[in-house]
């Protein structure tokens, strides 16, 4: 194929264009993503290194001193280096942060709590001990960061090194919870502010496999938790199909008419009107308080703080942003399955993509002297119905989530509101904050919440029909009206592919 395209360059024409372009898209890079999921000590480093062969790479074996951030392994294939890139979060995603901290270290109330102990521990690793002494300006001062530029820089941090240890001994500060310190030493970390790390292994054999090592359950660092926060095919009549007119017009994809995208709206939102159950979601939080009102007000004060979010330590998630979208997928869940089923084995849009056809393998029996032409069409056809299943599964989940998603933006002001109060009956003016927001608003915001959805739904339903269109009938101008342009003579190199498609291809015997 290199070959083929040195001998495109001196012809400058859409046809040596598609085919160059074509070549380009075989030179790729497939990965496959891996996480490992586990609690916190359960061994996931510990496998991870057993895999690619390294045993201290990644640390492993330890009980206070544990991954912090997200790591990803993957093969180095620019050098013979162990290489590690640190992604940090953003200047304002931290002074933010610390604005909330400061906030709730002046309370005296909350000095027993999970949270401030996280607290003491994110900020003693990146100031020292005397964190507590400094004001905000003092804490955003660029001397803390002297040792990570990158991070004022909004750059990402690179970390050459030769070997596996050299590299366990430079990024163990940006990854791990505490590091062993030399006697009478304060070693400053800096993993709250990493949002994730790339390590890149010249040894590793599994090239098209990147592996992930996922902090466990209970581990810190909020700006990490951010990270896991994946038609018609062509016009009835076209201009000319081809210069062999009595091919047949493909099979189309029988997609949604306006009627049924109507349809669909009204079947999706049909239960929507649910608004008076969210008034009583804060039963929930009681519950999870266990009748204490301490634990209410912490729960509550931890919801306004962090975007409508209580994460404890232990037990279960409490996201009141996906509570009020419950009011909405509640009514649409059934039918978005259907849509975009669970299940591999089922196709999304009841496997209308899968159905659609040129119908190029019928056509090659009646049309020999075209017989490569049309194994080319069928080929862009299966290769362009697996992209667009992928694009609709890698979609779904964004627009499931857009639902929750519009309503946190919408609830934005409102928690900031409540996150402001103090003083005298701070828990029942926080709770009257939140209920009176969503009475005045709720209307608007599910309205919104549901148009978003279905803008995202039409776009997609767009997007399915362009590909098919503007692809399809590239690849078949460029493979069936080739008659002006100078081919070149590749009759070597089609003999080469003939030979590896025959020894590749299944004998009937091989097929199951």
């Amino acid at each position: 194929m290199k070959k083929i395209n040195c001998s495109l360059k001196g012809e400058d024409n859409a046809f040596n264009a598609f085919l160059r372009t074509k070549i380009s898209e075989l030179d790729t890079n497939k990965s496959e993503l891996v996480g490992v999921f586990g609690k916190t000590g359960a061994g996931k480093s510990y496998l991870i290194n057993a895999i690619i062969g390294e045993k201290n790479l990644l640390p492993s074996e330890c009980i206070s001193a544990c991954t912090s951030a997200m790591i990803k392994l993957e093969a180095n294939m620019h050098n013979l280096k162990y290489e590690a890139e640190i992604e940090f979060i953003t200047k304002e995603e931290w002074e933010e942060e610390l604005s909330y901290v400061l906030a709730d270290t002046a309370d005296e109330e909350k000095k027993d709590s999970d949270d401030y102990n996280d607290t003491v521990e994110k900020l003693s690793a990146v100031y020292g001990k005397n964190w507590g002494t400094m004001s905000l300006e003092d804490l955003m001062n660029k001397k803390h960061f002297r040792k990570i530029p990158e991070f004022l820089n909004s750059e990402s941090k690179i970390l050459p090194c030769k070997s596996a240890k050299e590299l366990y001994a430079k990024l163990v500060k940006y990854t791990r919870s505490s590091t062993e310190e030399e006697e009478g030493e304060e070693e400053k970390l800096y993993w709250p502010l990493v949002k994730c790390v790339t390590i890149r292994v010249p040894s590793y054999d599994l090239q098209h496999v990147t592996l992930v090592d996922l902090p466990g359950s209970g581990d810190l660092n909020k700006s990490r938790d951010r990270m896991w926060t994946g038609a018609r095919g062509v016009e009835k009549n076209p201009d000319k199909q081809a210069h062999h007119t009595n091919i047949k017009r493909p099979k189309c994809i029988s997609f949604l008419t306006s009627q049924e995208v109507k349809m669909l709206y009204h079947t999706f939102f049909i239960r929507s009107g649910k608004v008076a159950e969210v008034l009583e979601l804060f039963r929930i939080y009681d519950l999870q308080a266990k009748k204490s009102g301490r634990g209410y007000h912490k729960i509550l004060q931890s919801v306004v703080k962090n975007n409508g979010v209580y994460k404890p330590k232990r037990g279960k998630q409490i996201n009141l942003n996906v509570l009020l979208a419950s009011c909405l997928t509640g009514s649409i869940d059934e039918e978005f399955r259907k849509t975009f089923p669970n299940d591999r084995k089922d196709e999304p849009f009841n496997g209308a993509i899968s159905r659609f056809s040129l119908g190029s393998e019928e056509l090659v029996e009646m049309y020999r002297d075209v017989e490569l032409q049309l194994i080319f069409l069928r080929t862009e056809e299966e290769k362009l119905k697996t992209k667009l299943n992928k694009m609709v599964l890698e979609r779904k989940k964004k627009i499931y989530s857009s639902l929750t998603e519009t309503i946190e933006d919408n609830m934005q002001k409102c928690y900031k509101e409540a996150a402001k109060i103090s003083g005298k009956d701070t828990l029942k003016k926080m709770r009257e904050t939140i209920e009176k927001h969503v009475r005045e608003s709720k209307h608007i915001m599910f309205e919104q919440a549901k148009s978003v959805m279905l803008e995202q739904l039409k776009d997609l339903m767009e997007e399915i029909m362009k590909n098919l269109t503007e692809t399809l009938r590239q690849s078949i101008d460029v493979s069936l009206k080739t008659d002006d342009y100078a081919i070149p003579d590749v009759s070597a190199e089609l003999e080469k592919v003939k030979s590896c498609y025959d020894q590749l291809k299944p004998r009937p015997d091989q097929e199951n």
